[in-house]
């Protein structure tokens, strides 16, 4: 198989303003030299002095799932069927964050990741245009020319676009931008994109994630949550909450584990279908809902239990919670059972095609519901 590879990099250090990320590069080339086992690897010097390489290479894409050069492949990618060649275009850019306190990144279709820069006030942006189809690589390395990636500053918000034209490629052939961003710990994110995962680590500014048909992941944030996918998994590790997080996907694990709150109150909400949820951490009010699928939540007594639902069919719940733990807890399933451990009364219903038992705990007694059906419902005490 020929393998050909179409780069384009370029690094810029400057004030934000409006720009094109691949736009600044001058096709003014007063220096070239030609290299690299294929005789594809040209190395160029503009008159601005800026470098430019750029390889050529064919790539066969299989249509069994994303390939596609994505960085963080986690099957949940983009899936291009017959598309059987691909050309790519990369763009490195860094941006000085003094007056940046949040990022934006619009990105149609591919796929992004964010990370905490080494330095406190840089921005480094990687942007990677992909062409694939059916075409020729000839055929398809014109079109990353349609593909206008851009950042500009609105206030103290850097937004990032792809500018993917709607209408701009033949039939059979699409075009996408994976980015790969660094920025300052304390920044916040908005992130859209579409068909295609998200990765966010280490920032502190809060997160939003919107996606479709691609996992979200996120680990080592702070600050206000609220993600959203479809038909793909969301998981949350390391994390320190503000005063909310809401996760919805449908036909996608939810996995939150060492949540922590930052303040005397955090509120949680989680939403799926036809997949499980699970909630391990500190918490004053939960909610979580799913279908076909089973529950775990495990909340700390770091905070004051105040409300707590839930719900789900066709699946058991499992609520594990500490010794301290105060609330009335009203159960219902059918043809299940009902079963406390750990307690002093610990018992159990036994199978029945309707049940219901209400377990007071403590003396504050938060309301809890928990319903389910064809499910068992297990309340456990953890000492």
């Amino acid at each position: 198989m020929m393998r050909r590879q179409y780069r384009f990099a370029f690094y810029l250090l400057g004030m934000l303003a409006v720009v094109g990320l691949g736009g600044c590069v001058s096709q003014d080339r007063s220096q070239s030299s030609t290299g690299g086992d294929n005789g594809d690897t040209t190395v160029t010097v503009n008159s601005e002095g800026v470098k430019v390489k750029t390889d050529s290479v064919s790539v066969n894409i299989n249509g069994n799932g994303n390939n596609n050069g994505h960085r963080n492949n986690n099957g949940n990618g983009n899936n291009f069927g017959n598309a059987s060649t691909q050309v790519t275009e990369e763009i490195q850019k860094e941006f000085n964050a003094d007056k940046v306190n949040s990022l934006r990144v619009v990105d149609q279709l591919g796929s992004i990741e964010i990370a905490p820069a080494e330095g406190a006030n840089t921005i480094r942006i990687e942007a990677k245009k992909v062409v694939q189809g059916s075409q020729s690589e000839e055929d398809l390395k014109p079109l990353l020319s349609k593909i206008q990636p851009t950042a500009r500053l609105e206030g103290d918000v850097l937004v990032v676009e792809a500018n993917i034209p709607q209408n701009g490629f033949p039939e059979g052939t699409e075009g996408l931008v994976h980015y790969v961003i660094t920025v300052p710990h304390r920044l916040s994110v908005d992130l859209h994109t579409e068909n295609s995962p998200i990765t966010v680590r280490g920032v502190s500014g809060g997160v939003t994630a919107l996606t479709s048909n691609g996992a979200i992941e996120l680990f080592d944030i702070s600050g206000a949550l609220n993600a959203t996918s479809t038909n793909s998994p969301i998981r949350l590790d390391r994390a320190t909450m503000a005063d909310h997080m809401n996760l919805t996907t449908t036909n996608g694990e939810i996995s939150c584990e060492n949540v922590h709150a930052a303040g005397k109150a955090l509120k949680v909400a989680l939403s799926s279908t036809n997949a499980p949820v699970h909630f391990a951490g500190d918490v004053s009010d939960l909610k979580i809902e799913t279908l076909n699928g089973n529950i775990e939540a495990e909340p700390t007594d770091h905070l004051v239990f105040e409300n707590g639902s839930l719900v789900t069919s066709n699946g058991p719940i499992t609520l594990t919670v500490p010794s301290s733990f105060s609330a009335s807890i009203q159960t219902e399933t059918t043809n299940a059972t009902i079963r406390t451990v750990g307690m002093n009364d610990s018992s159990d219903t036994g199978y029945a095609e309707s049940a219901s038992r209400t377990i007071v705990m403590g003396k504050q007694y938060a309301p809890v519901h928990l319903e389910t059906s064809n499910g068992n419902i297990t309340v456990e005490v953890k000492h």
